[in-house]
This record gives C-alpha cells, sequence and structure tokens, in this order.
C-alpha cells in the first residue's frame, strides 16, 4: 500500500515539477531588490518530494530491504558508484566550510541533496514509462500555459500557483523589442521564458525518442502534445533552446543510423522520424509566417535589447576570472557567486546581482579546480551509465549539457536543480524497461 501511494505521488510530482508556488520565510534583498540567490524559502513540490522521500524510506523499512542495500553483495556490485558518492558528500562539507558564506552554501547544497534523493527514487522506480509520460504530461501543460501568455500578451499573478504578473511595457519583463513594439515571451509557469525553453527542450527530445517507441495506436496522441509542445518551445524564444533541440534532433537521426537495426527496422524508424521532422517543420514555419519580425528581432544582436544582454554576459566572464583567481581551489563558496559580486561592485543595482550565464565557469568560480574535478567524475560517471544502460537517450542527457554553457539556472535555481537530476534520471533507468 504505501509503496503503491508514493510511487503515485511521485508521478504526481514530475506532472506538477514546473509549478514555482513557494513559501518565502528568509527574503533577503540587495540595494532594495530582491535577493532570489541569498534568500530561502520551501516550494510547495519540495515539501511534496520529502513527503515521498520518507514513504519510500517507510517501505524500505517496511520490506526489509535496507539490509540489502548495505549489504556485501550490493556493495561490491556497486562499489564504484559508492566510492564516488562518499568523495561528493565528502567535499560538500569541505566546500561548504570553505565558502564566504556558510548559511548561502547551506540552502544550495540542500537542494543538490533534494535533486540527488530524487535522482535515486526515479532510477529505482518499477515503471519508468509511466514516469516519462507524467513528465511528458507537465510538458504539455506548461506548453499550454506559454502558447496562452504569448498570444494574449498577458501573465497574471496568482500567489497560489507561484505566477508573477508581467507584461510587455513593465520593467524587468523578458520581452522582445521588435522596433514595432515590446512583445513578451512565454514563461509558462517559471520565473524566466529561458527556463521555461529549457524544460520544453527536454521534453520534446524525449518525447521523439517516446514516438519512436510507441505503439501506433498512441502516436496520433503523442504527435499532438509534441506539436503542441514544440509551439510553447518556439514561443519562449530561447535561443539556447533552439540550439540544444537542433542538436538532439540531429543526435537522434545519427543514433538511428549507427545502431544495429536489420534494414526494415531502420528504415520503419527513419520513415517515423522523416515524418515527424517534416510535421514539426511545418509548425515552425506557421509561426515563422506569423511571427517573422520577432525571430528577426529575437537573433539580430545590434537589437539594443540583444546588445545589452551580451555585454552583460561578457562581462560576468570578465567578474568570474577575477573571482577565480582570489578563490583557486576551493571558490568562493557553493550558491556564493552573486554575494562575491556584490562585495566586489556593492553600488549595482540589486537585479544586477546574477550568476554568470555558464554552469561550468560558475561551477568553477563556486567550486574551484578541486570542485570542478570532483564534478567532471560525477557527470562523466552519470553519461556512462546513461550510455551503458540506456544510449538512445543520450540526446535528451545533452540538452541541458549545452544549454548549461548559456545559461545558469541548471546550477543556481531550484526548479533546474531538480530538472537535471530528474533528467539523468529518467535516462539511467534500465534499457529493457525505458521506453
Amino acid at each position: 500500500m504505501i509503496s503503491k501511494f508514493y510511487r503515485i505521488l511521485l508521478l504526481a510530482f514530475l506532472f506538477l515539477m514546473p509549478w514555482q508556488t513557494r513559501w518565502m520565510y528568509d527574503s533577503k534583498f540587495l540595494n532594495g531588490d530582491f535577493w532570489e540567490y541569498g534568500s530561502a524559502s520551501w516550494y510547495g513540490t519540495e515539501i511534496f518530494l520529502w513527503i515521498i522521500i520518507i514513504l519510500f524510506l517507510v517501505d524500505l523499512i517496511y520490506k526489509r530491504k535496507l539490509a540489502h542495500l548495505f549489504g556485501k553483495l550490493h556493495w561490491q556490485a556497486h562499489r564504484r558508484d559508492f566510492f564516488l558518492t562518499l568523495i561528493f558528500l565528502f567535499f560538500l562539507s569541505v566546500e561548504v566550510l570553505h565558502s564566504i558564506d556558510i548559511g548561502i552554501s547551506l540552502n544550495f547544497v540542500f537542494l543538490l541533496l533534494e535533486g540527488f534523493c530524487l535522482f535515486l527514487l526515479i532510477v529505482n522506480f518499477e515503471r519508468p514509462r509511466h514516469l516519462l509520460l507524467a513528465f511528458w504530461g507537465g510538458g504539455v501543460a506548461q506548453a499550454l500555459l506559454g502558447s496562452y501568455q504569448f498570444f494574449t500578451q498577458n501573465i497574471f499573478a496568482n500567489k497560489w500557483l507561484g505566477l508573477a504578473a508581467q507584461a510587455a511595457n513593465q520593467p524587468g519583463s523578458f520581452v522582445i523589442d521588435s522596433g514595432l513594439g515590446r512583445w513578451l515571451r512565454a514563461y509558462g509557469s517559471f520565473g524566466s521564458p529561458n527556463i521555461l525553453g529549457g524544460y520544453l527542450a527536454v521534453i520534446f527530445i524525449l518525447g521523439l525518442l517516446m514516438y519512436l517507441n510507441s505503439r501506433p495506436s498512441h502516436k496520433i496522441f503523442l504527435t499532438l502534445g509534441q506539436a503542441i509542445i514544440l509551439t510553447g518551445l518556439i514561443l519562449s524564444f530561447s535561443r539556447s533552446a533552439y540550439l540544444a533541440v537542433l542538436f538532439g534532433w540531429v543526435l537522434i537521426g545519427l543514433f538511428l543510423l549507427v545502431r544495429k537495426f536489420n534494414f526494415f527496422n531502420r528504415l520503419h524508424l527513419y520513415g517515423m522520424y522523416i515524418k515527424q521532422s517534416i510535421f514539426y517543420l511545418l509548425v515552425f514555419t506557421v509561426l515563422f509566417y506569423n511571427f517573422e519580425f520577432l525571430f528577426t528581432a529575437r537573433l539580430n544582436f545590434s537589437n539594443h535589447l540583444e546588445d545589452v544582454s551580451v555585454s552583460e554576459r561578457a562581462e560576468q566572464y570578465s567578474d568570474s576570472a577575477n573571482f577565480f583567481r582570489q578563490h583557486p581551489f576551493l571558490g568562493v563558496g557553493p550558491g556564493a557567486y552573486t554575494l562575491a559580486l556584490f562585495r566586489a561592485n556593492p553600488s549595482l543595482p540589486g537585479y544586477a546581482y546574477q550568476p554568470v550565464h555558464n554552469i561550468y565557469v560558475l561551477i568553477l568560480t563556486e567550486w574551484g579546480i578541486l570542485g570542478a574535478i570532483v564534478w567532471l567524475a560525477v557527470f562523466g560517471r552519470l553519461i556512462l551509465l546513461v550510455r551503458a544502460r540506456n544510449p538512445e537517450m543520450l540526446p535528451v542527457v545533452f540538452v541541458p549539457l549545452i544549454i548549461g554553457a548559456f545559461d545558469h539556472y541548471w546550477w543556481s535555481l531550484y526548479a533546474g536543480i531538480i530538472l537535471w537530476w530528474v533528467v539523468f534520471g529518467l535516462c539511467i533507468r534500465n534499457k529493457s524497461e525505458a521506453l
């Protein structure tokens, strides 16, 4: 009974994960502006996650499985992963103690450990296809919400849903200045269109793999959902998400070429792949035809808003280099980048204190050389596990890895951290049950 209940809750969590309802119990401000990266809060889904974790542990105790997990045979079979996990946990402690602000780093590490617990729950789930469908269904809902926001050019506020009001003429909103006016980009339930874009990019590539491995009776349902997801993704106008989706789509095509299928299976899969690709191209063409001026403005780096964005990101790399020179081995501390930036430049507007838009540079700056080596080992091990157990899921894994070179939310915000571990958990699931 407990086992069934926590599994149902985990499916609900994956569907509801994007919603940002939260209780701010320790709000912090820099120069009068809210400081996201120094504040502490409890998300509704975070509380939901802890209920699932507790039920999972109770189920293990009830079924007397804990003895097996810590038994000699299990240790020998997974000693490499146990050893890496112990190093990982030890180094988290060292980094927190070395941080320029232990409180901020503790909050950040707590989010990492929550994500890791979620990863373990997913990896041990008995019916992974249900997880994939719940996760994909949440993406369809977000794409519908984002599309509604774009076409109505209105994002309403609702504290119970975690939505903040946004408008095209509101300072701080993510917009496109086309020269003919300001257009609000699709947010979904996230705090930024770029996060919506990254989230839908992962789900879109996952959905294409699900389509290729689905029964004929499910293909119409998946095709319709994929069209909705692609529409929301496009209307987020996230350039890094566009790039990651293009890369993932090409990688799936290459995967179909190199896998050992017989001729007729290969022909059948490639036929489905090409049909879906043509359909996706038609969806994009319709949107591009109606909003060509927005695509042109978004891809025009001489545009004022885009020029400012590029300039700000270039300055962030300079700041990161300075912090790295000051703290080369252990960094400024997990999650403490914006505090270091404030101490170095205390007169900036509060909203200007943002992490560098590159998770690899951010990790090097916050964790130092030693931390970067540990995280490289963790990432490498996760990718090797995907390659060994479920290689067709590698295109999904590369989506956050690519976007991470252009944005920070995968490593700085609750939504991104949780999504990161969900992606790897789903992709590492046993090959025979994956799709």
